[in-house]
């Protein structure tokens, strides 16, 4: 649909305001592509990627909604002024896709990734809401209802972060799984966000607005796998709506830990590390069949509400460790 490439700087698709608006849709490869070295402090804003003109139905692009690739840094996709954030959905594969080890310090804010323009309904991208492939030191969300991206009601599931290079990720202050008032499902159909041999990254933080909403997904709210090693996982809510007082289950397992996966923490010795890991389906917490190692789970309330006061039971076990797993 676009193109922006060869070091091309500081342009910006879209804007603002409604009339501002441009209709991606309907094109046989990417919406919105950012490519090369040099690609950087571009902007696109306020867009409908994927979809029809209300917003309301898919009309696909062919393969991702917007792809950020081959060196592209810097760059912004959504805004935190009036209508900045883009609906990026119904899109062939993911509805955005960052890609490759120096494609690094992009921003996604305030977009609505697998969701209707109201926020209230799916219109599923075919894969996942935000793939990250290789990529590091980009940041996903951020600490005001502003900043937040609504990533539901994908095919595949929310986030992936994926490969070796993948490191400093942080995904802050999002809602996955949810509606966008965070108060029942729009299920990705899959894992909310899933880490795979990608190492330390952040899902949440201790700043206040950093934690995230995971929940209402159909597998694991947050599924670390492979050698991801050094991923903190602080301040959210998983399996619970936006207030922390009702459950939105993901349909297995809030948080599970899996094949090798060190050296990981979920929670910490503060208050504004906690999560909240209440409502799932089966456990809150699992580390699973394949051996896990020197991972710590620490001050979080498992099958409680988000004042601690209230019963929010996990379905079976609020933490479940295999035998093979030390």
């Amino acid at each position: 649909g676009i193109d922006v490439e060869g070091a091309a700087t500081g342009n910006t698709i879209g804007g603002t305001s409604a009339a501002d608006r441009n209709v991606v849709a309907g094109n046989t490869q990417m919406g919105v592509l950012l490519q090369h070295a040099g690609t950087s402090n571009n902007t696109v804003a306020g867009n409908y990627i994927g979809t029809n003109a209300a917003g309301s139905a898919a009309v696909p692009n062919g393969t991702y909604g917007v792809d950020i690739k081959n060196s592209a840094s810097g760059n912004t996709v959504g805004g935190t002024t009036g209508t900045a954030g883009n609906v990026i959905s119904g899109n062939t594969s993911s509805g955005i896709a960052i890609e490759g080890s120096a494609a690094s310090g992009n921003v996604v804010l305030g977009n609505y990734i697998g969701l209707n323009s109201a926020g209230t309904a799916a219109i599923a991208n075919g894969a996942y809401g935000v793939y990250i492939t290789g990529a590091p030191s980009n940041t996903i969300g951020g600490t005001t209802a502003a900043d937040r991206n609504v990533v539901s009601g994908n095919g595949t599931g929310g986030m992936y972060i994926l490969g070796a290079t993948a490191t400093g990720n942080i995904v802050k202050g999002n809602y996955i799984g949810t509606n966008a008032a965070g108060t029942a499902a729009v299920a990705n159909n899959g894992a909310g966000v899933w880490v795979e041999a990608a190492p330390s990254n952040t899902i949440g933080g201790t700043a206040t607005g950093a934690g995230n909403v995971i929940s209402g997904n159909t597998n694991h709210g947050l599924y670390l796998y492979s050698t991801t090693s050094g991923t903190q996982v602080q301040g959210n809510l998983i399996g619970t709506n936006a207030a922390g007082t009702a459950a939105v289950p993901n349909q297995v397992h809030g948080i599970t830990l899996s094949a090798g996966t060190t050296n990981n923490i979920i929670g910490g010795t503060t208050s504004a590390a906690r999560n909240v890991i209440s409502g799932n389906q089966i456990a809150g917490v699992r580390l699973a069949t394949v051996t896990t190692s020197g991972n710590t789970i620490a001050g979080n309330y498992i099958g409680v509400d988000i004042n601690g006061a209230a019963p929010l039971g996990n379905g079976t076990f609020g933490l479940f460790v295999d035998a093979t797993n030390t």
